[in-house]
């Protein structure tokens, strides 16, 4: 097997991993599907969810949004591979050798047990995709392909993997409560098919109402009531009630102050003084925390941004920022 570039592939694993590539360029995936392919990353997931809340709120009568962030269980352990196989012929049109070298690849899966230092016996896979292969994540996506019309139109709803977001907008409350608790009904017929099931306990549902903040949205999955968070997280995104970013910028310094912790105990130790040890340190584990959501938290209005302030004064006297990062530190901390 091929790539593109005329890379051949040695073995299964490089084989699968050019297949998944193929099938990744090819534009097979649901555009509502986000993660494992360009332009569709959490942070391009992020900012489409939190632009459709604030467009919404902007709207007159300001439409209010419920939001549901849906976990499925252990959904690459217990991809159905005989229904995956069928989705791939009957759904994308998937066939000949390539969809028996998918069968293959699937069938061919082995686990085996480690108890007290023994191993046991090779056992086959009827369930699940291998772990660490670019197909496994695309064939997991497909599985998961045609959960977007459930909704009918009616709801908007993206996931990354097995994080599934269903939001709806409004001026009804009510009708925005009932809208959704239907959808739960489609989404669990859906999973219920796929042999997948959602997880109520690690599931909740936030709610961005402006100056209603006492509204409680009682919805329910499979007869069991969702928890309420009023600052719910997006894939590693905190959210408040208006997109101001505030709760996310102090969640960022919160992180960011305890890893500082880390880089002053390695400049004060003679092996980690060099300034390049400093940097590299800085690189690898602040500076990561600080630039996540930064294309939304960018619009945060200056007081907010001030909450980066201390951290951003401390690496400042390490000597460890960037040019660019430099001239935003002395913007906040009017330098």
């Amino acid at each position: 097997m091929k790539s593109r570039d005329g890379t051949v592939a040695r073995n299964a694993g490089q084989a699968a991993n050019i297949l998944g590539l193929h099938y990744q360029n090819i534009n097979l995936l649901p555009k509502a599907q986000y993660g494992f392919r360009e332009g569709h990353s959490t942070t391009d997931q992020v900012i489409y969810f939190c632009q459709s809340i604030i467009d919404a709120q902007n709207k007159r009568p300001t439409n209010h949004t419920v939001a549901v962030f849906l976990d499925l269980t252990k959904t690459f352990d217990r991809v159905w591979n005989q229904k995956l196989i069928t989705k791939l012929y009957e759904v994308f049109g998937i066939s000949g050798r390539a969809l028996m070298w998918i069968y293959a690849f699937l069938r061919n899966s082995l686990i085996r047990v480690n108890f007290n230092n023994s191993l046991s016996r090779n056992f086959k896979l009827s369930q699940g995709v291998p772990q660490g292969s670019v197909l496994s994540l695309i064939l997991s996506s497909l599985f998961l392909s045609g959960i977007e019309q459930v909704t009918n139109g009616r709801r908007e709803r993206d996931s990354f993997a097995d994080d599934i977001v269903l939001w709806r907008t409004g001026t009804d409350l009510k009708k925005l409560e009932s809208d959704v608790n239907q959808a739960f009904v489609d989404l669990w017929n859906f999973a219920e098919d796929h042999k997948l099931s959602f997880n109520p306990s690690k599931s909740t549902v936030g709610f961005f109402i402006g100056q209603l903040y006492n509204f409680h949205p009682n919805t329910l999955l499979n007869h069991q009531i969702l928890a309420v968070n009023k600052h719910p997280k997006c894939l590693g995104f905190v959210l408040d009630g208006e997109i101001l970013s505030n709760k996310h910028i102090d969640h960022l310094v919160m992180r960011a102050r305890r890893q500082l912790n880390i880089l002053k105990y390695i400049s004060g130790r003679d092996w980690g003084a060099d300034a390049s040890t400093i940097r590299y340190s800085y690189i690898s584990l602040i500076r990561p925390i600080l630039e996540y959501g930064y294309p939304i938290y960018c619009c945060a209005s200056d007081t907010n941004l001030k909450g980066f302030s201390l951290v951003l004064l401390v690496l400042l006297v390490f000597g460890t920022l960037a040019p660019k990062t430099f001239y935003f530190t002395k913007q906040i901390c009017n330098l």
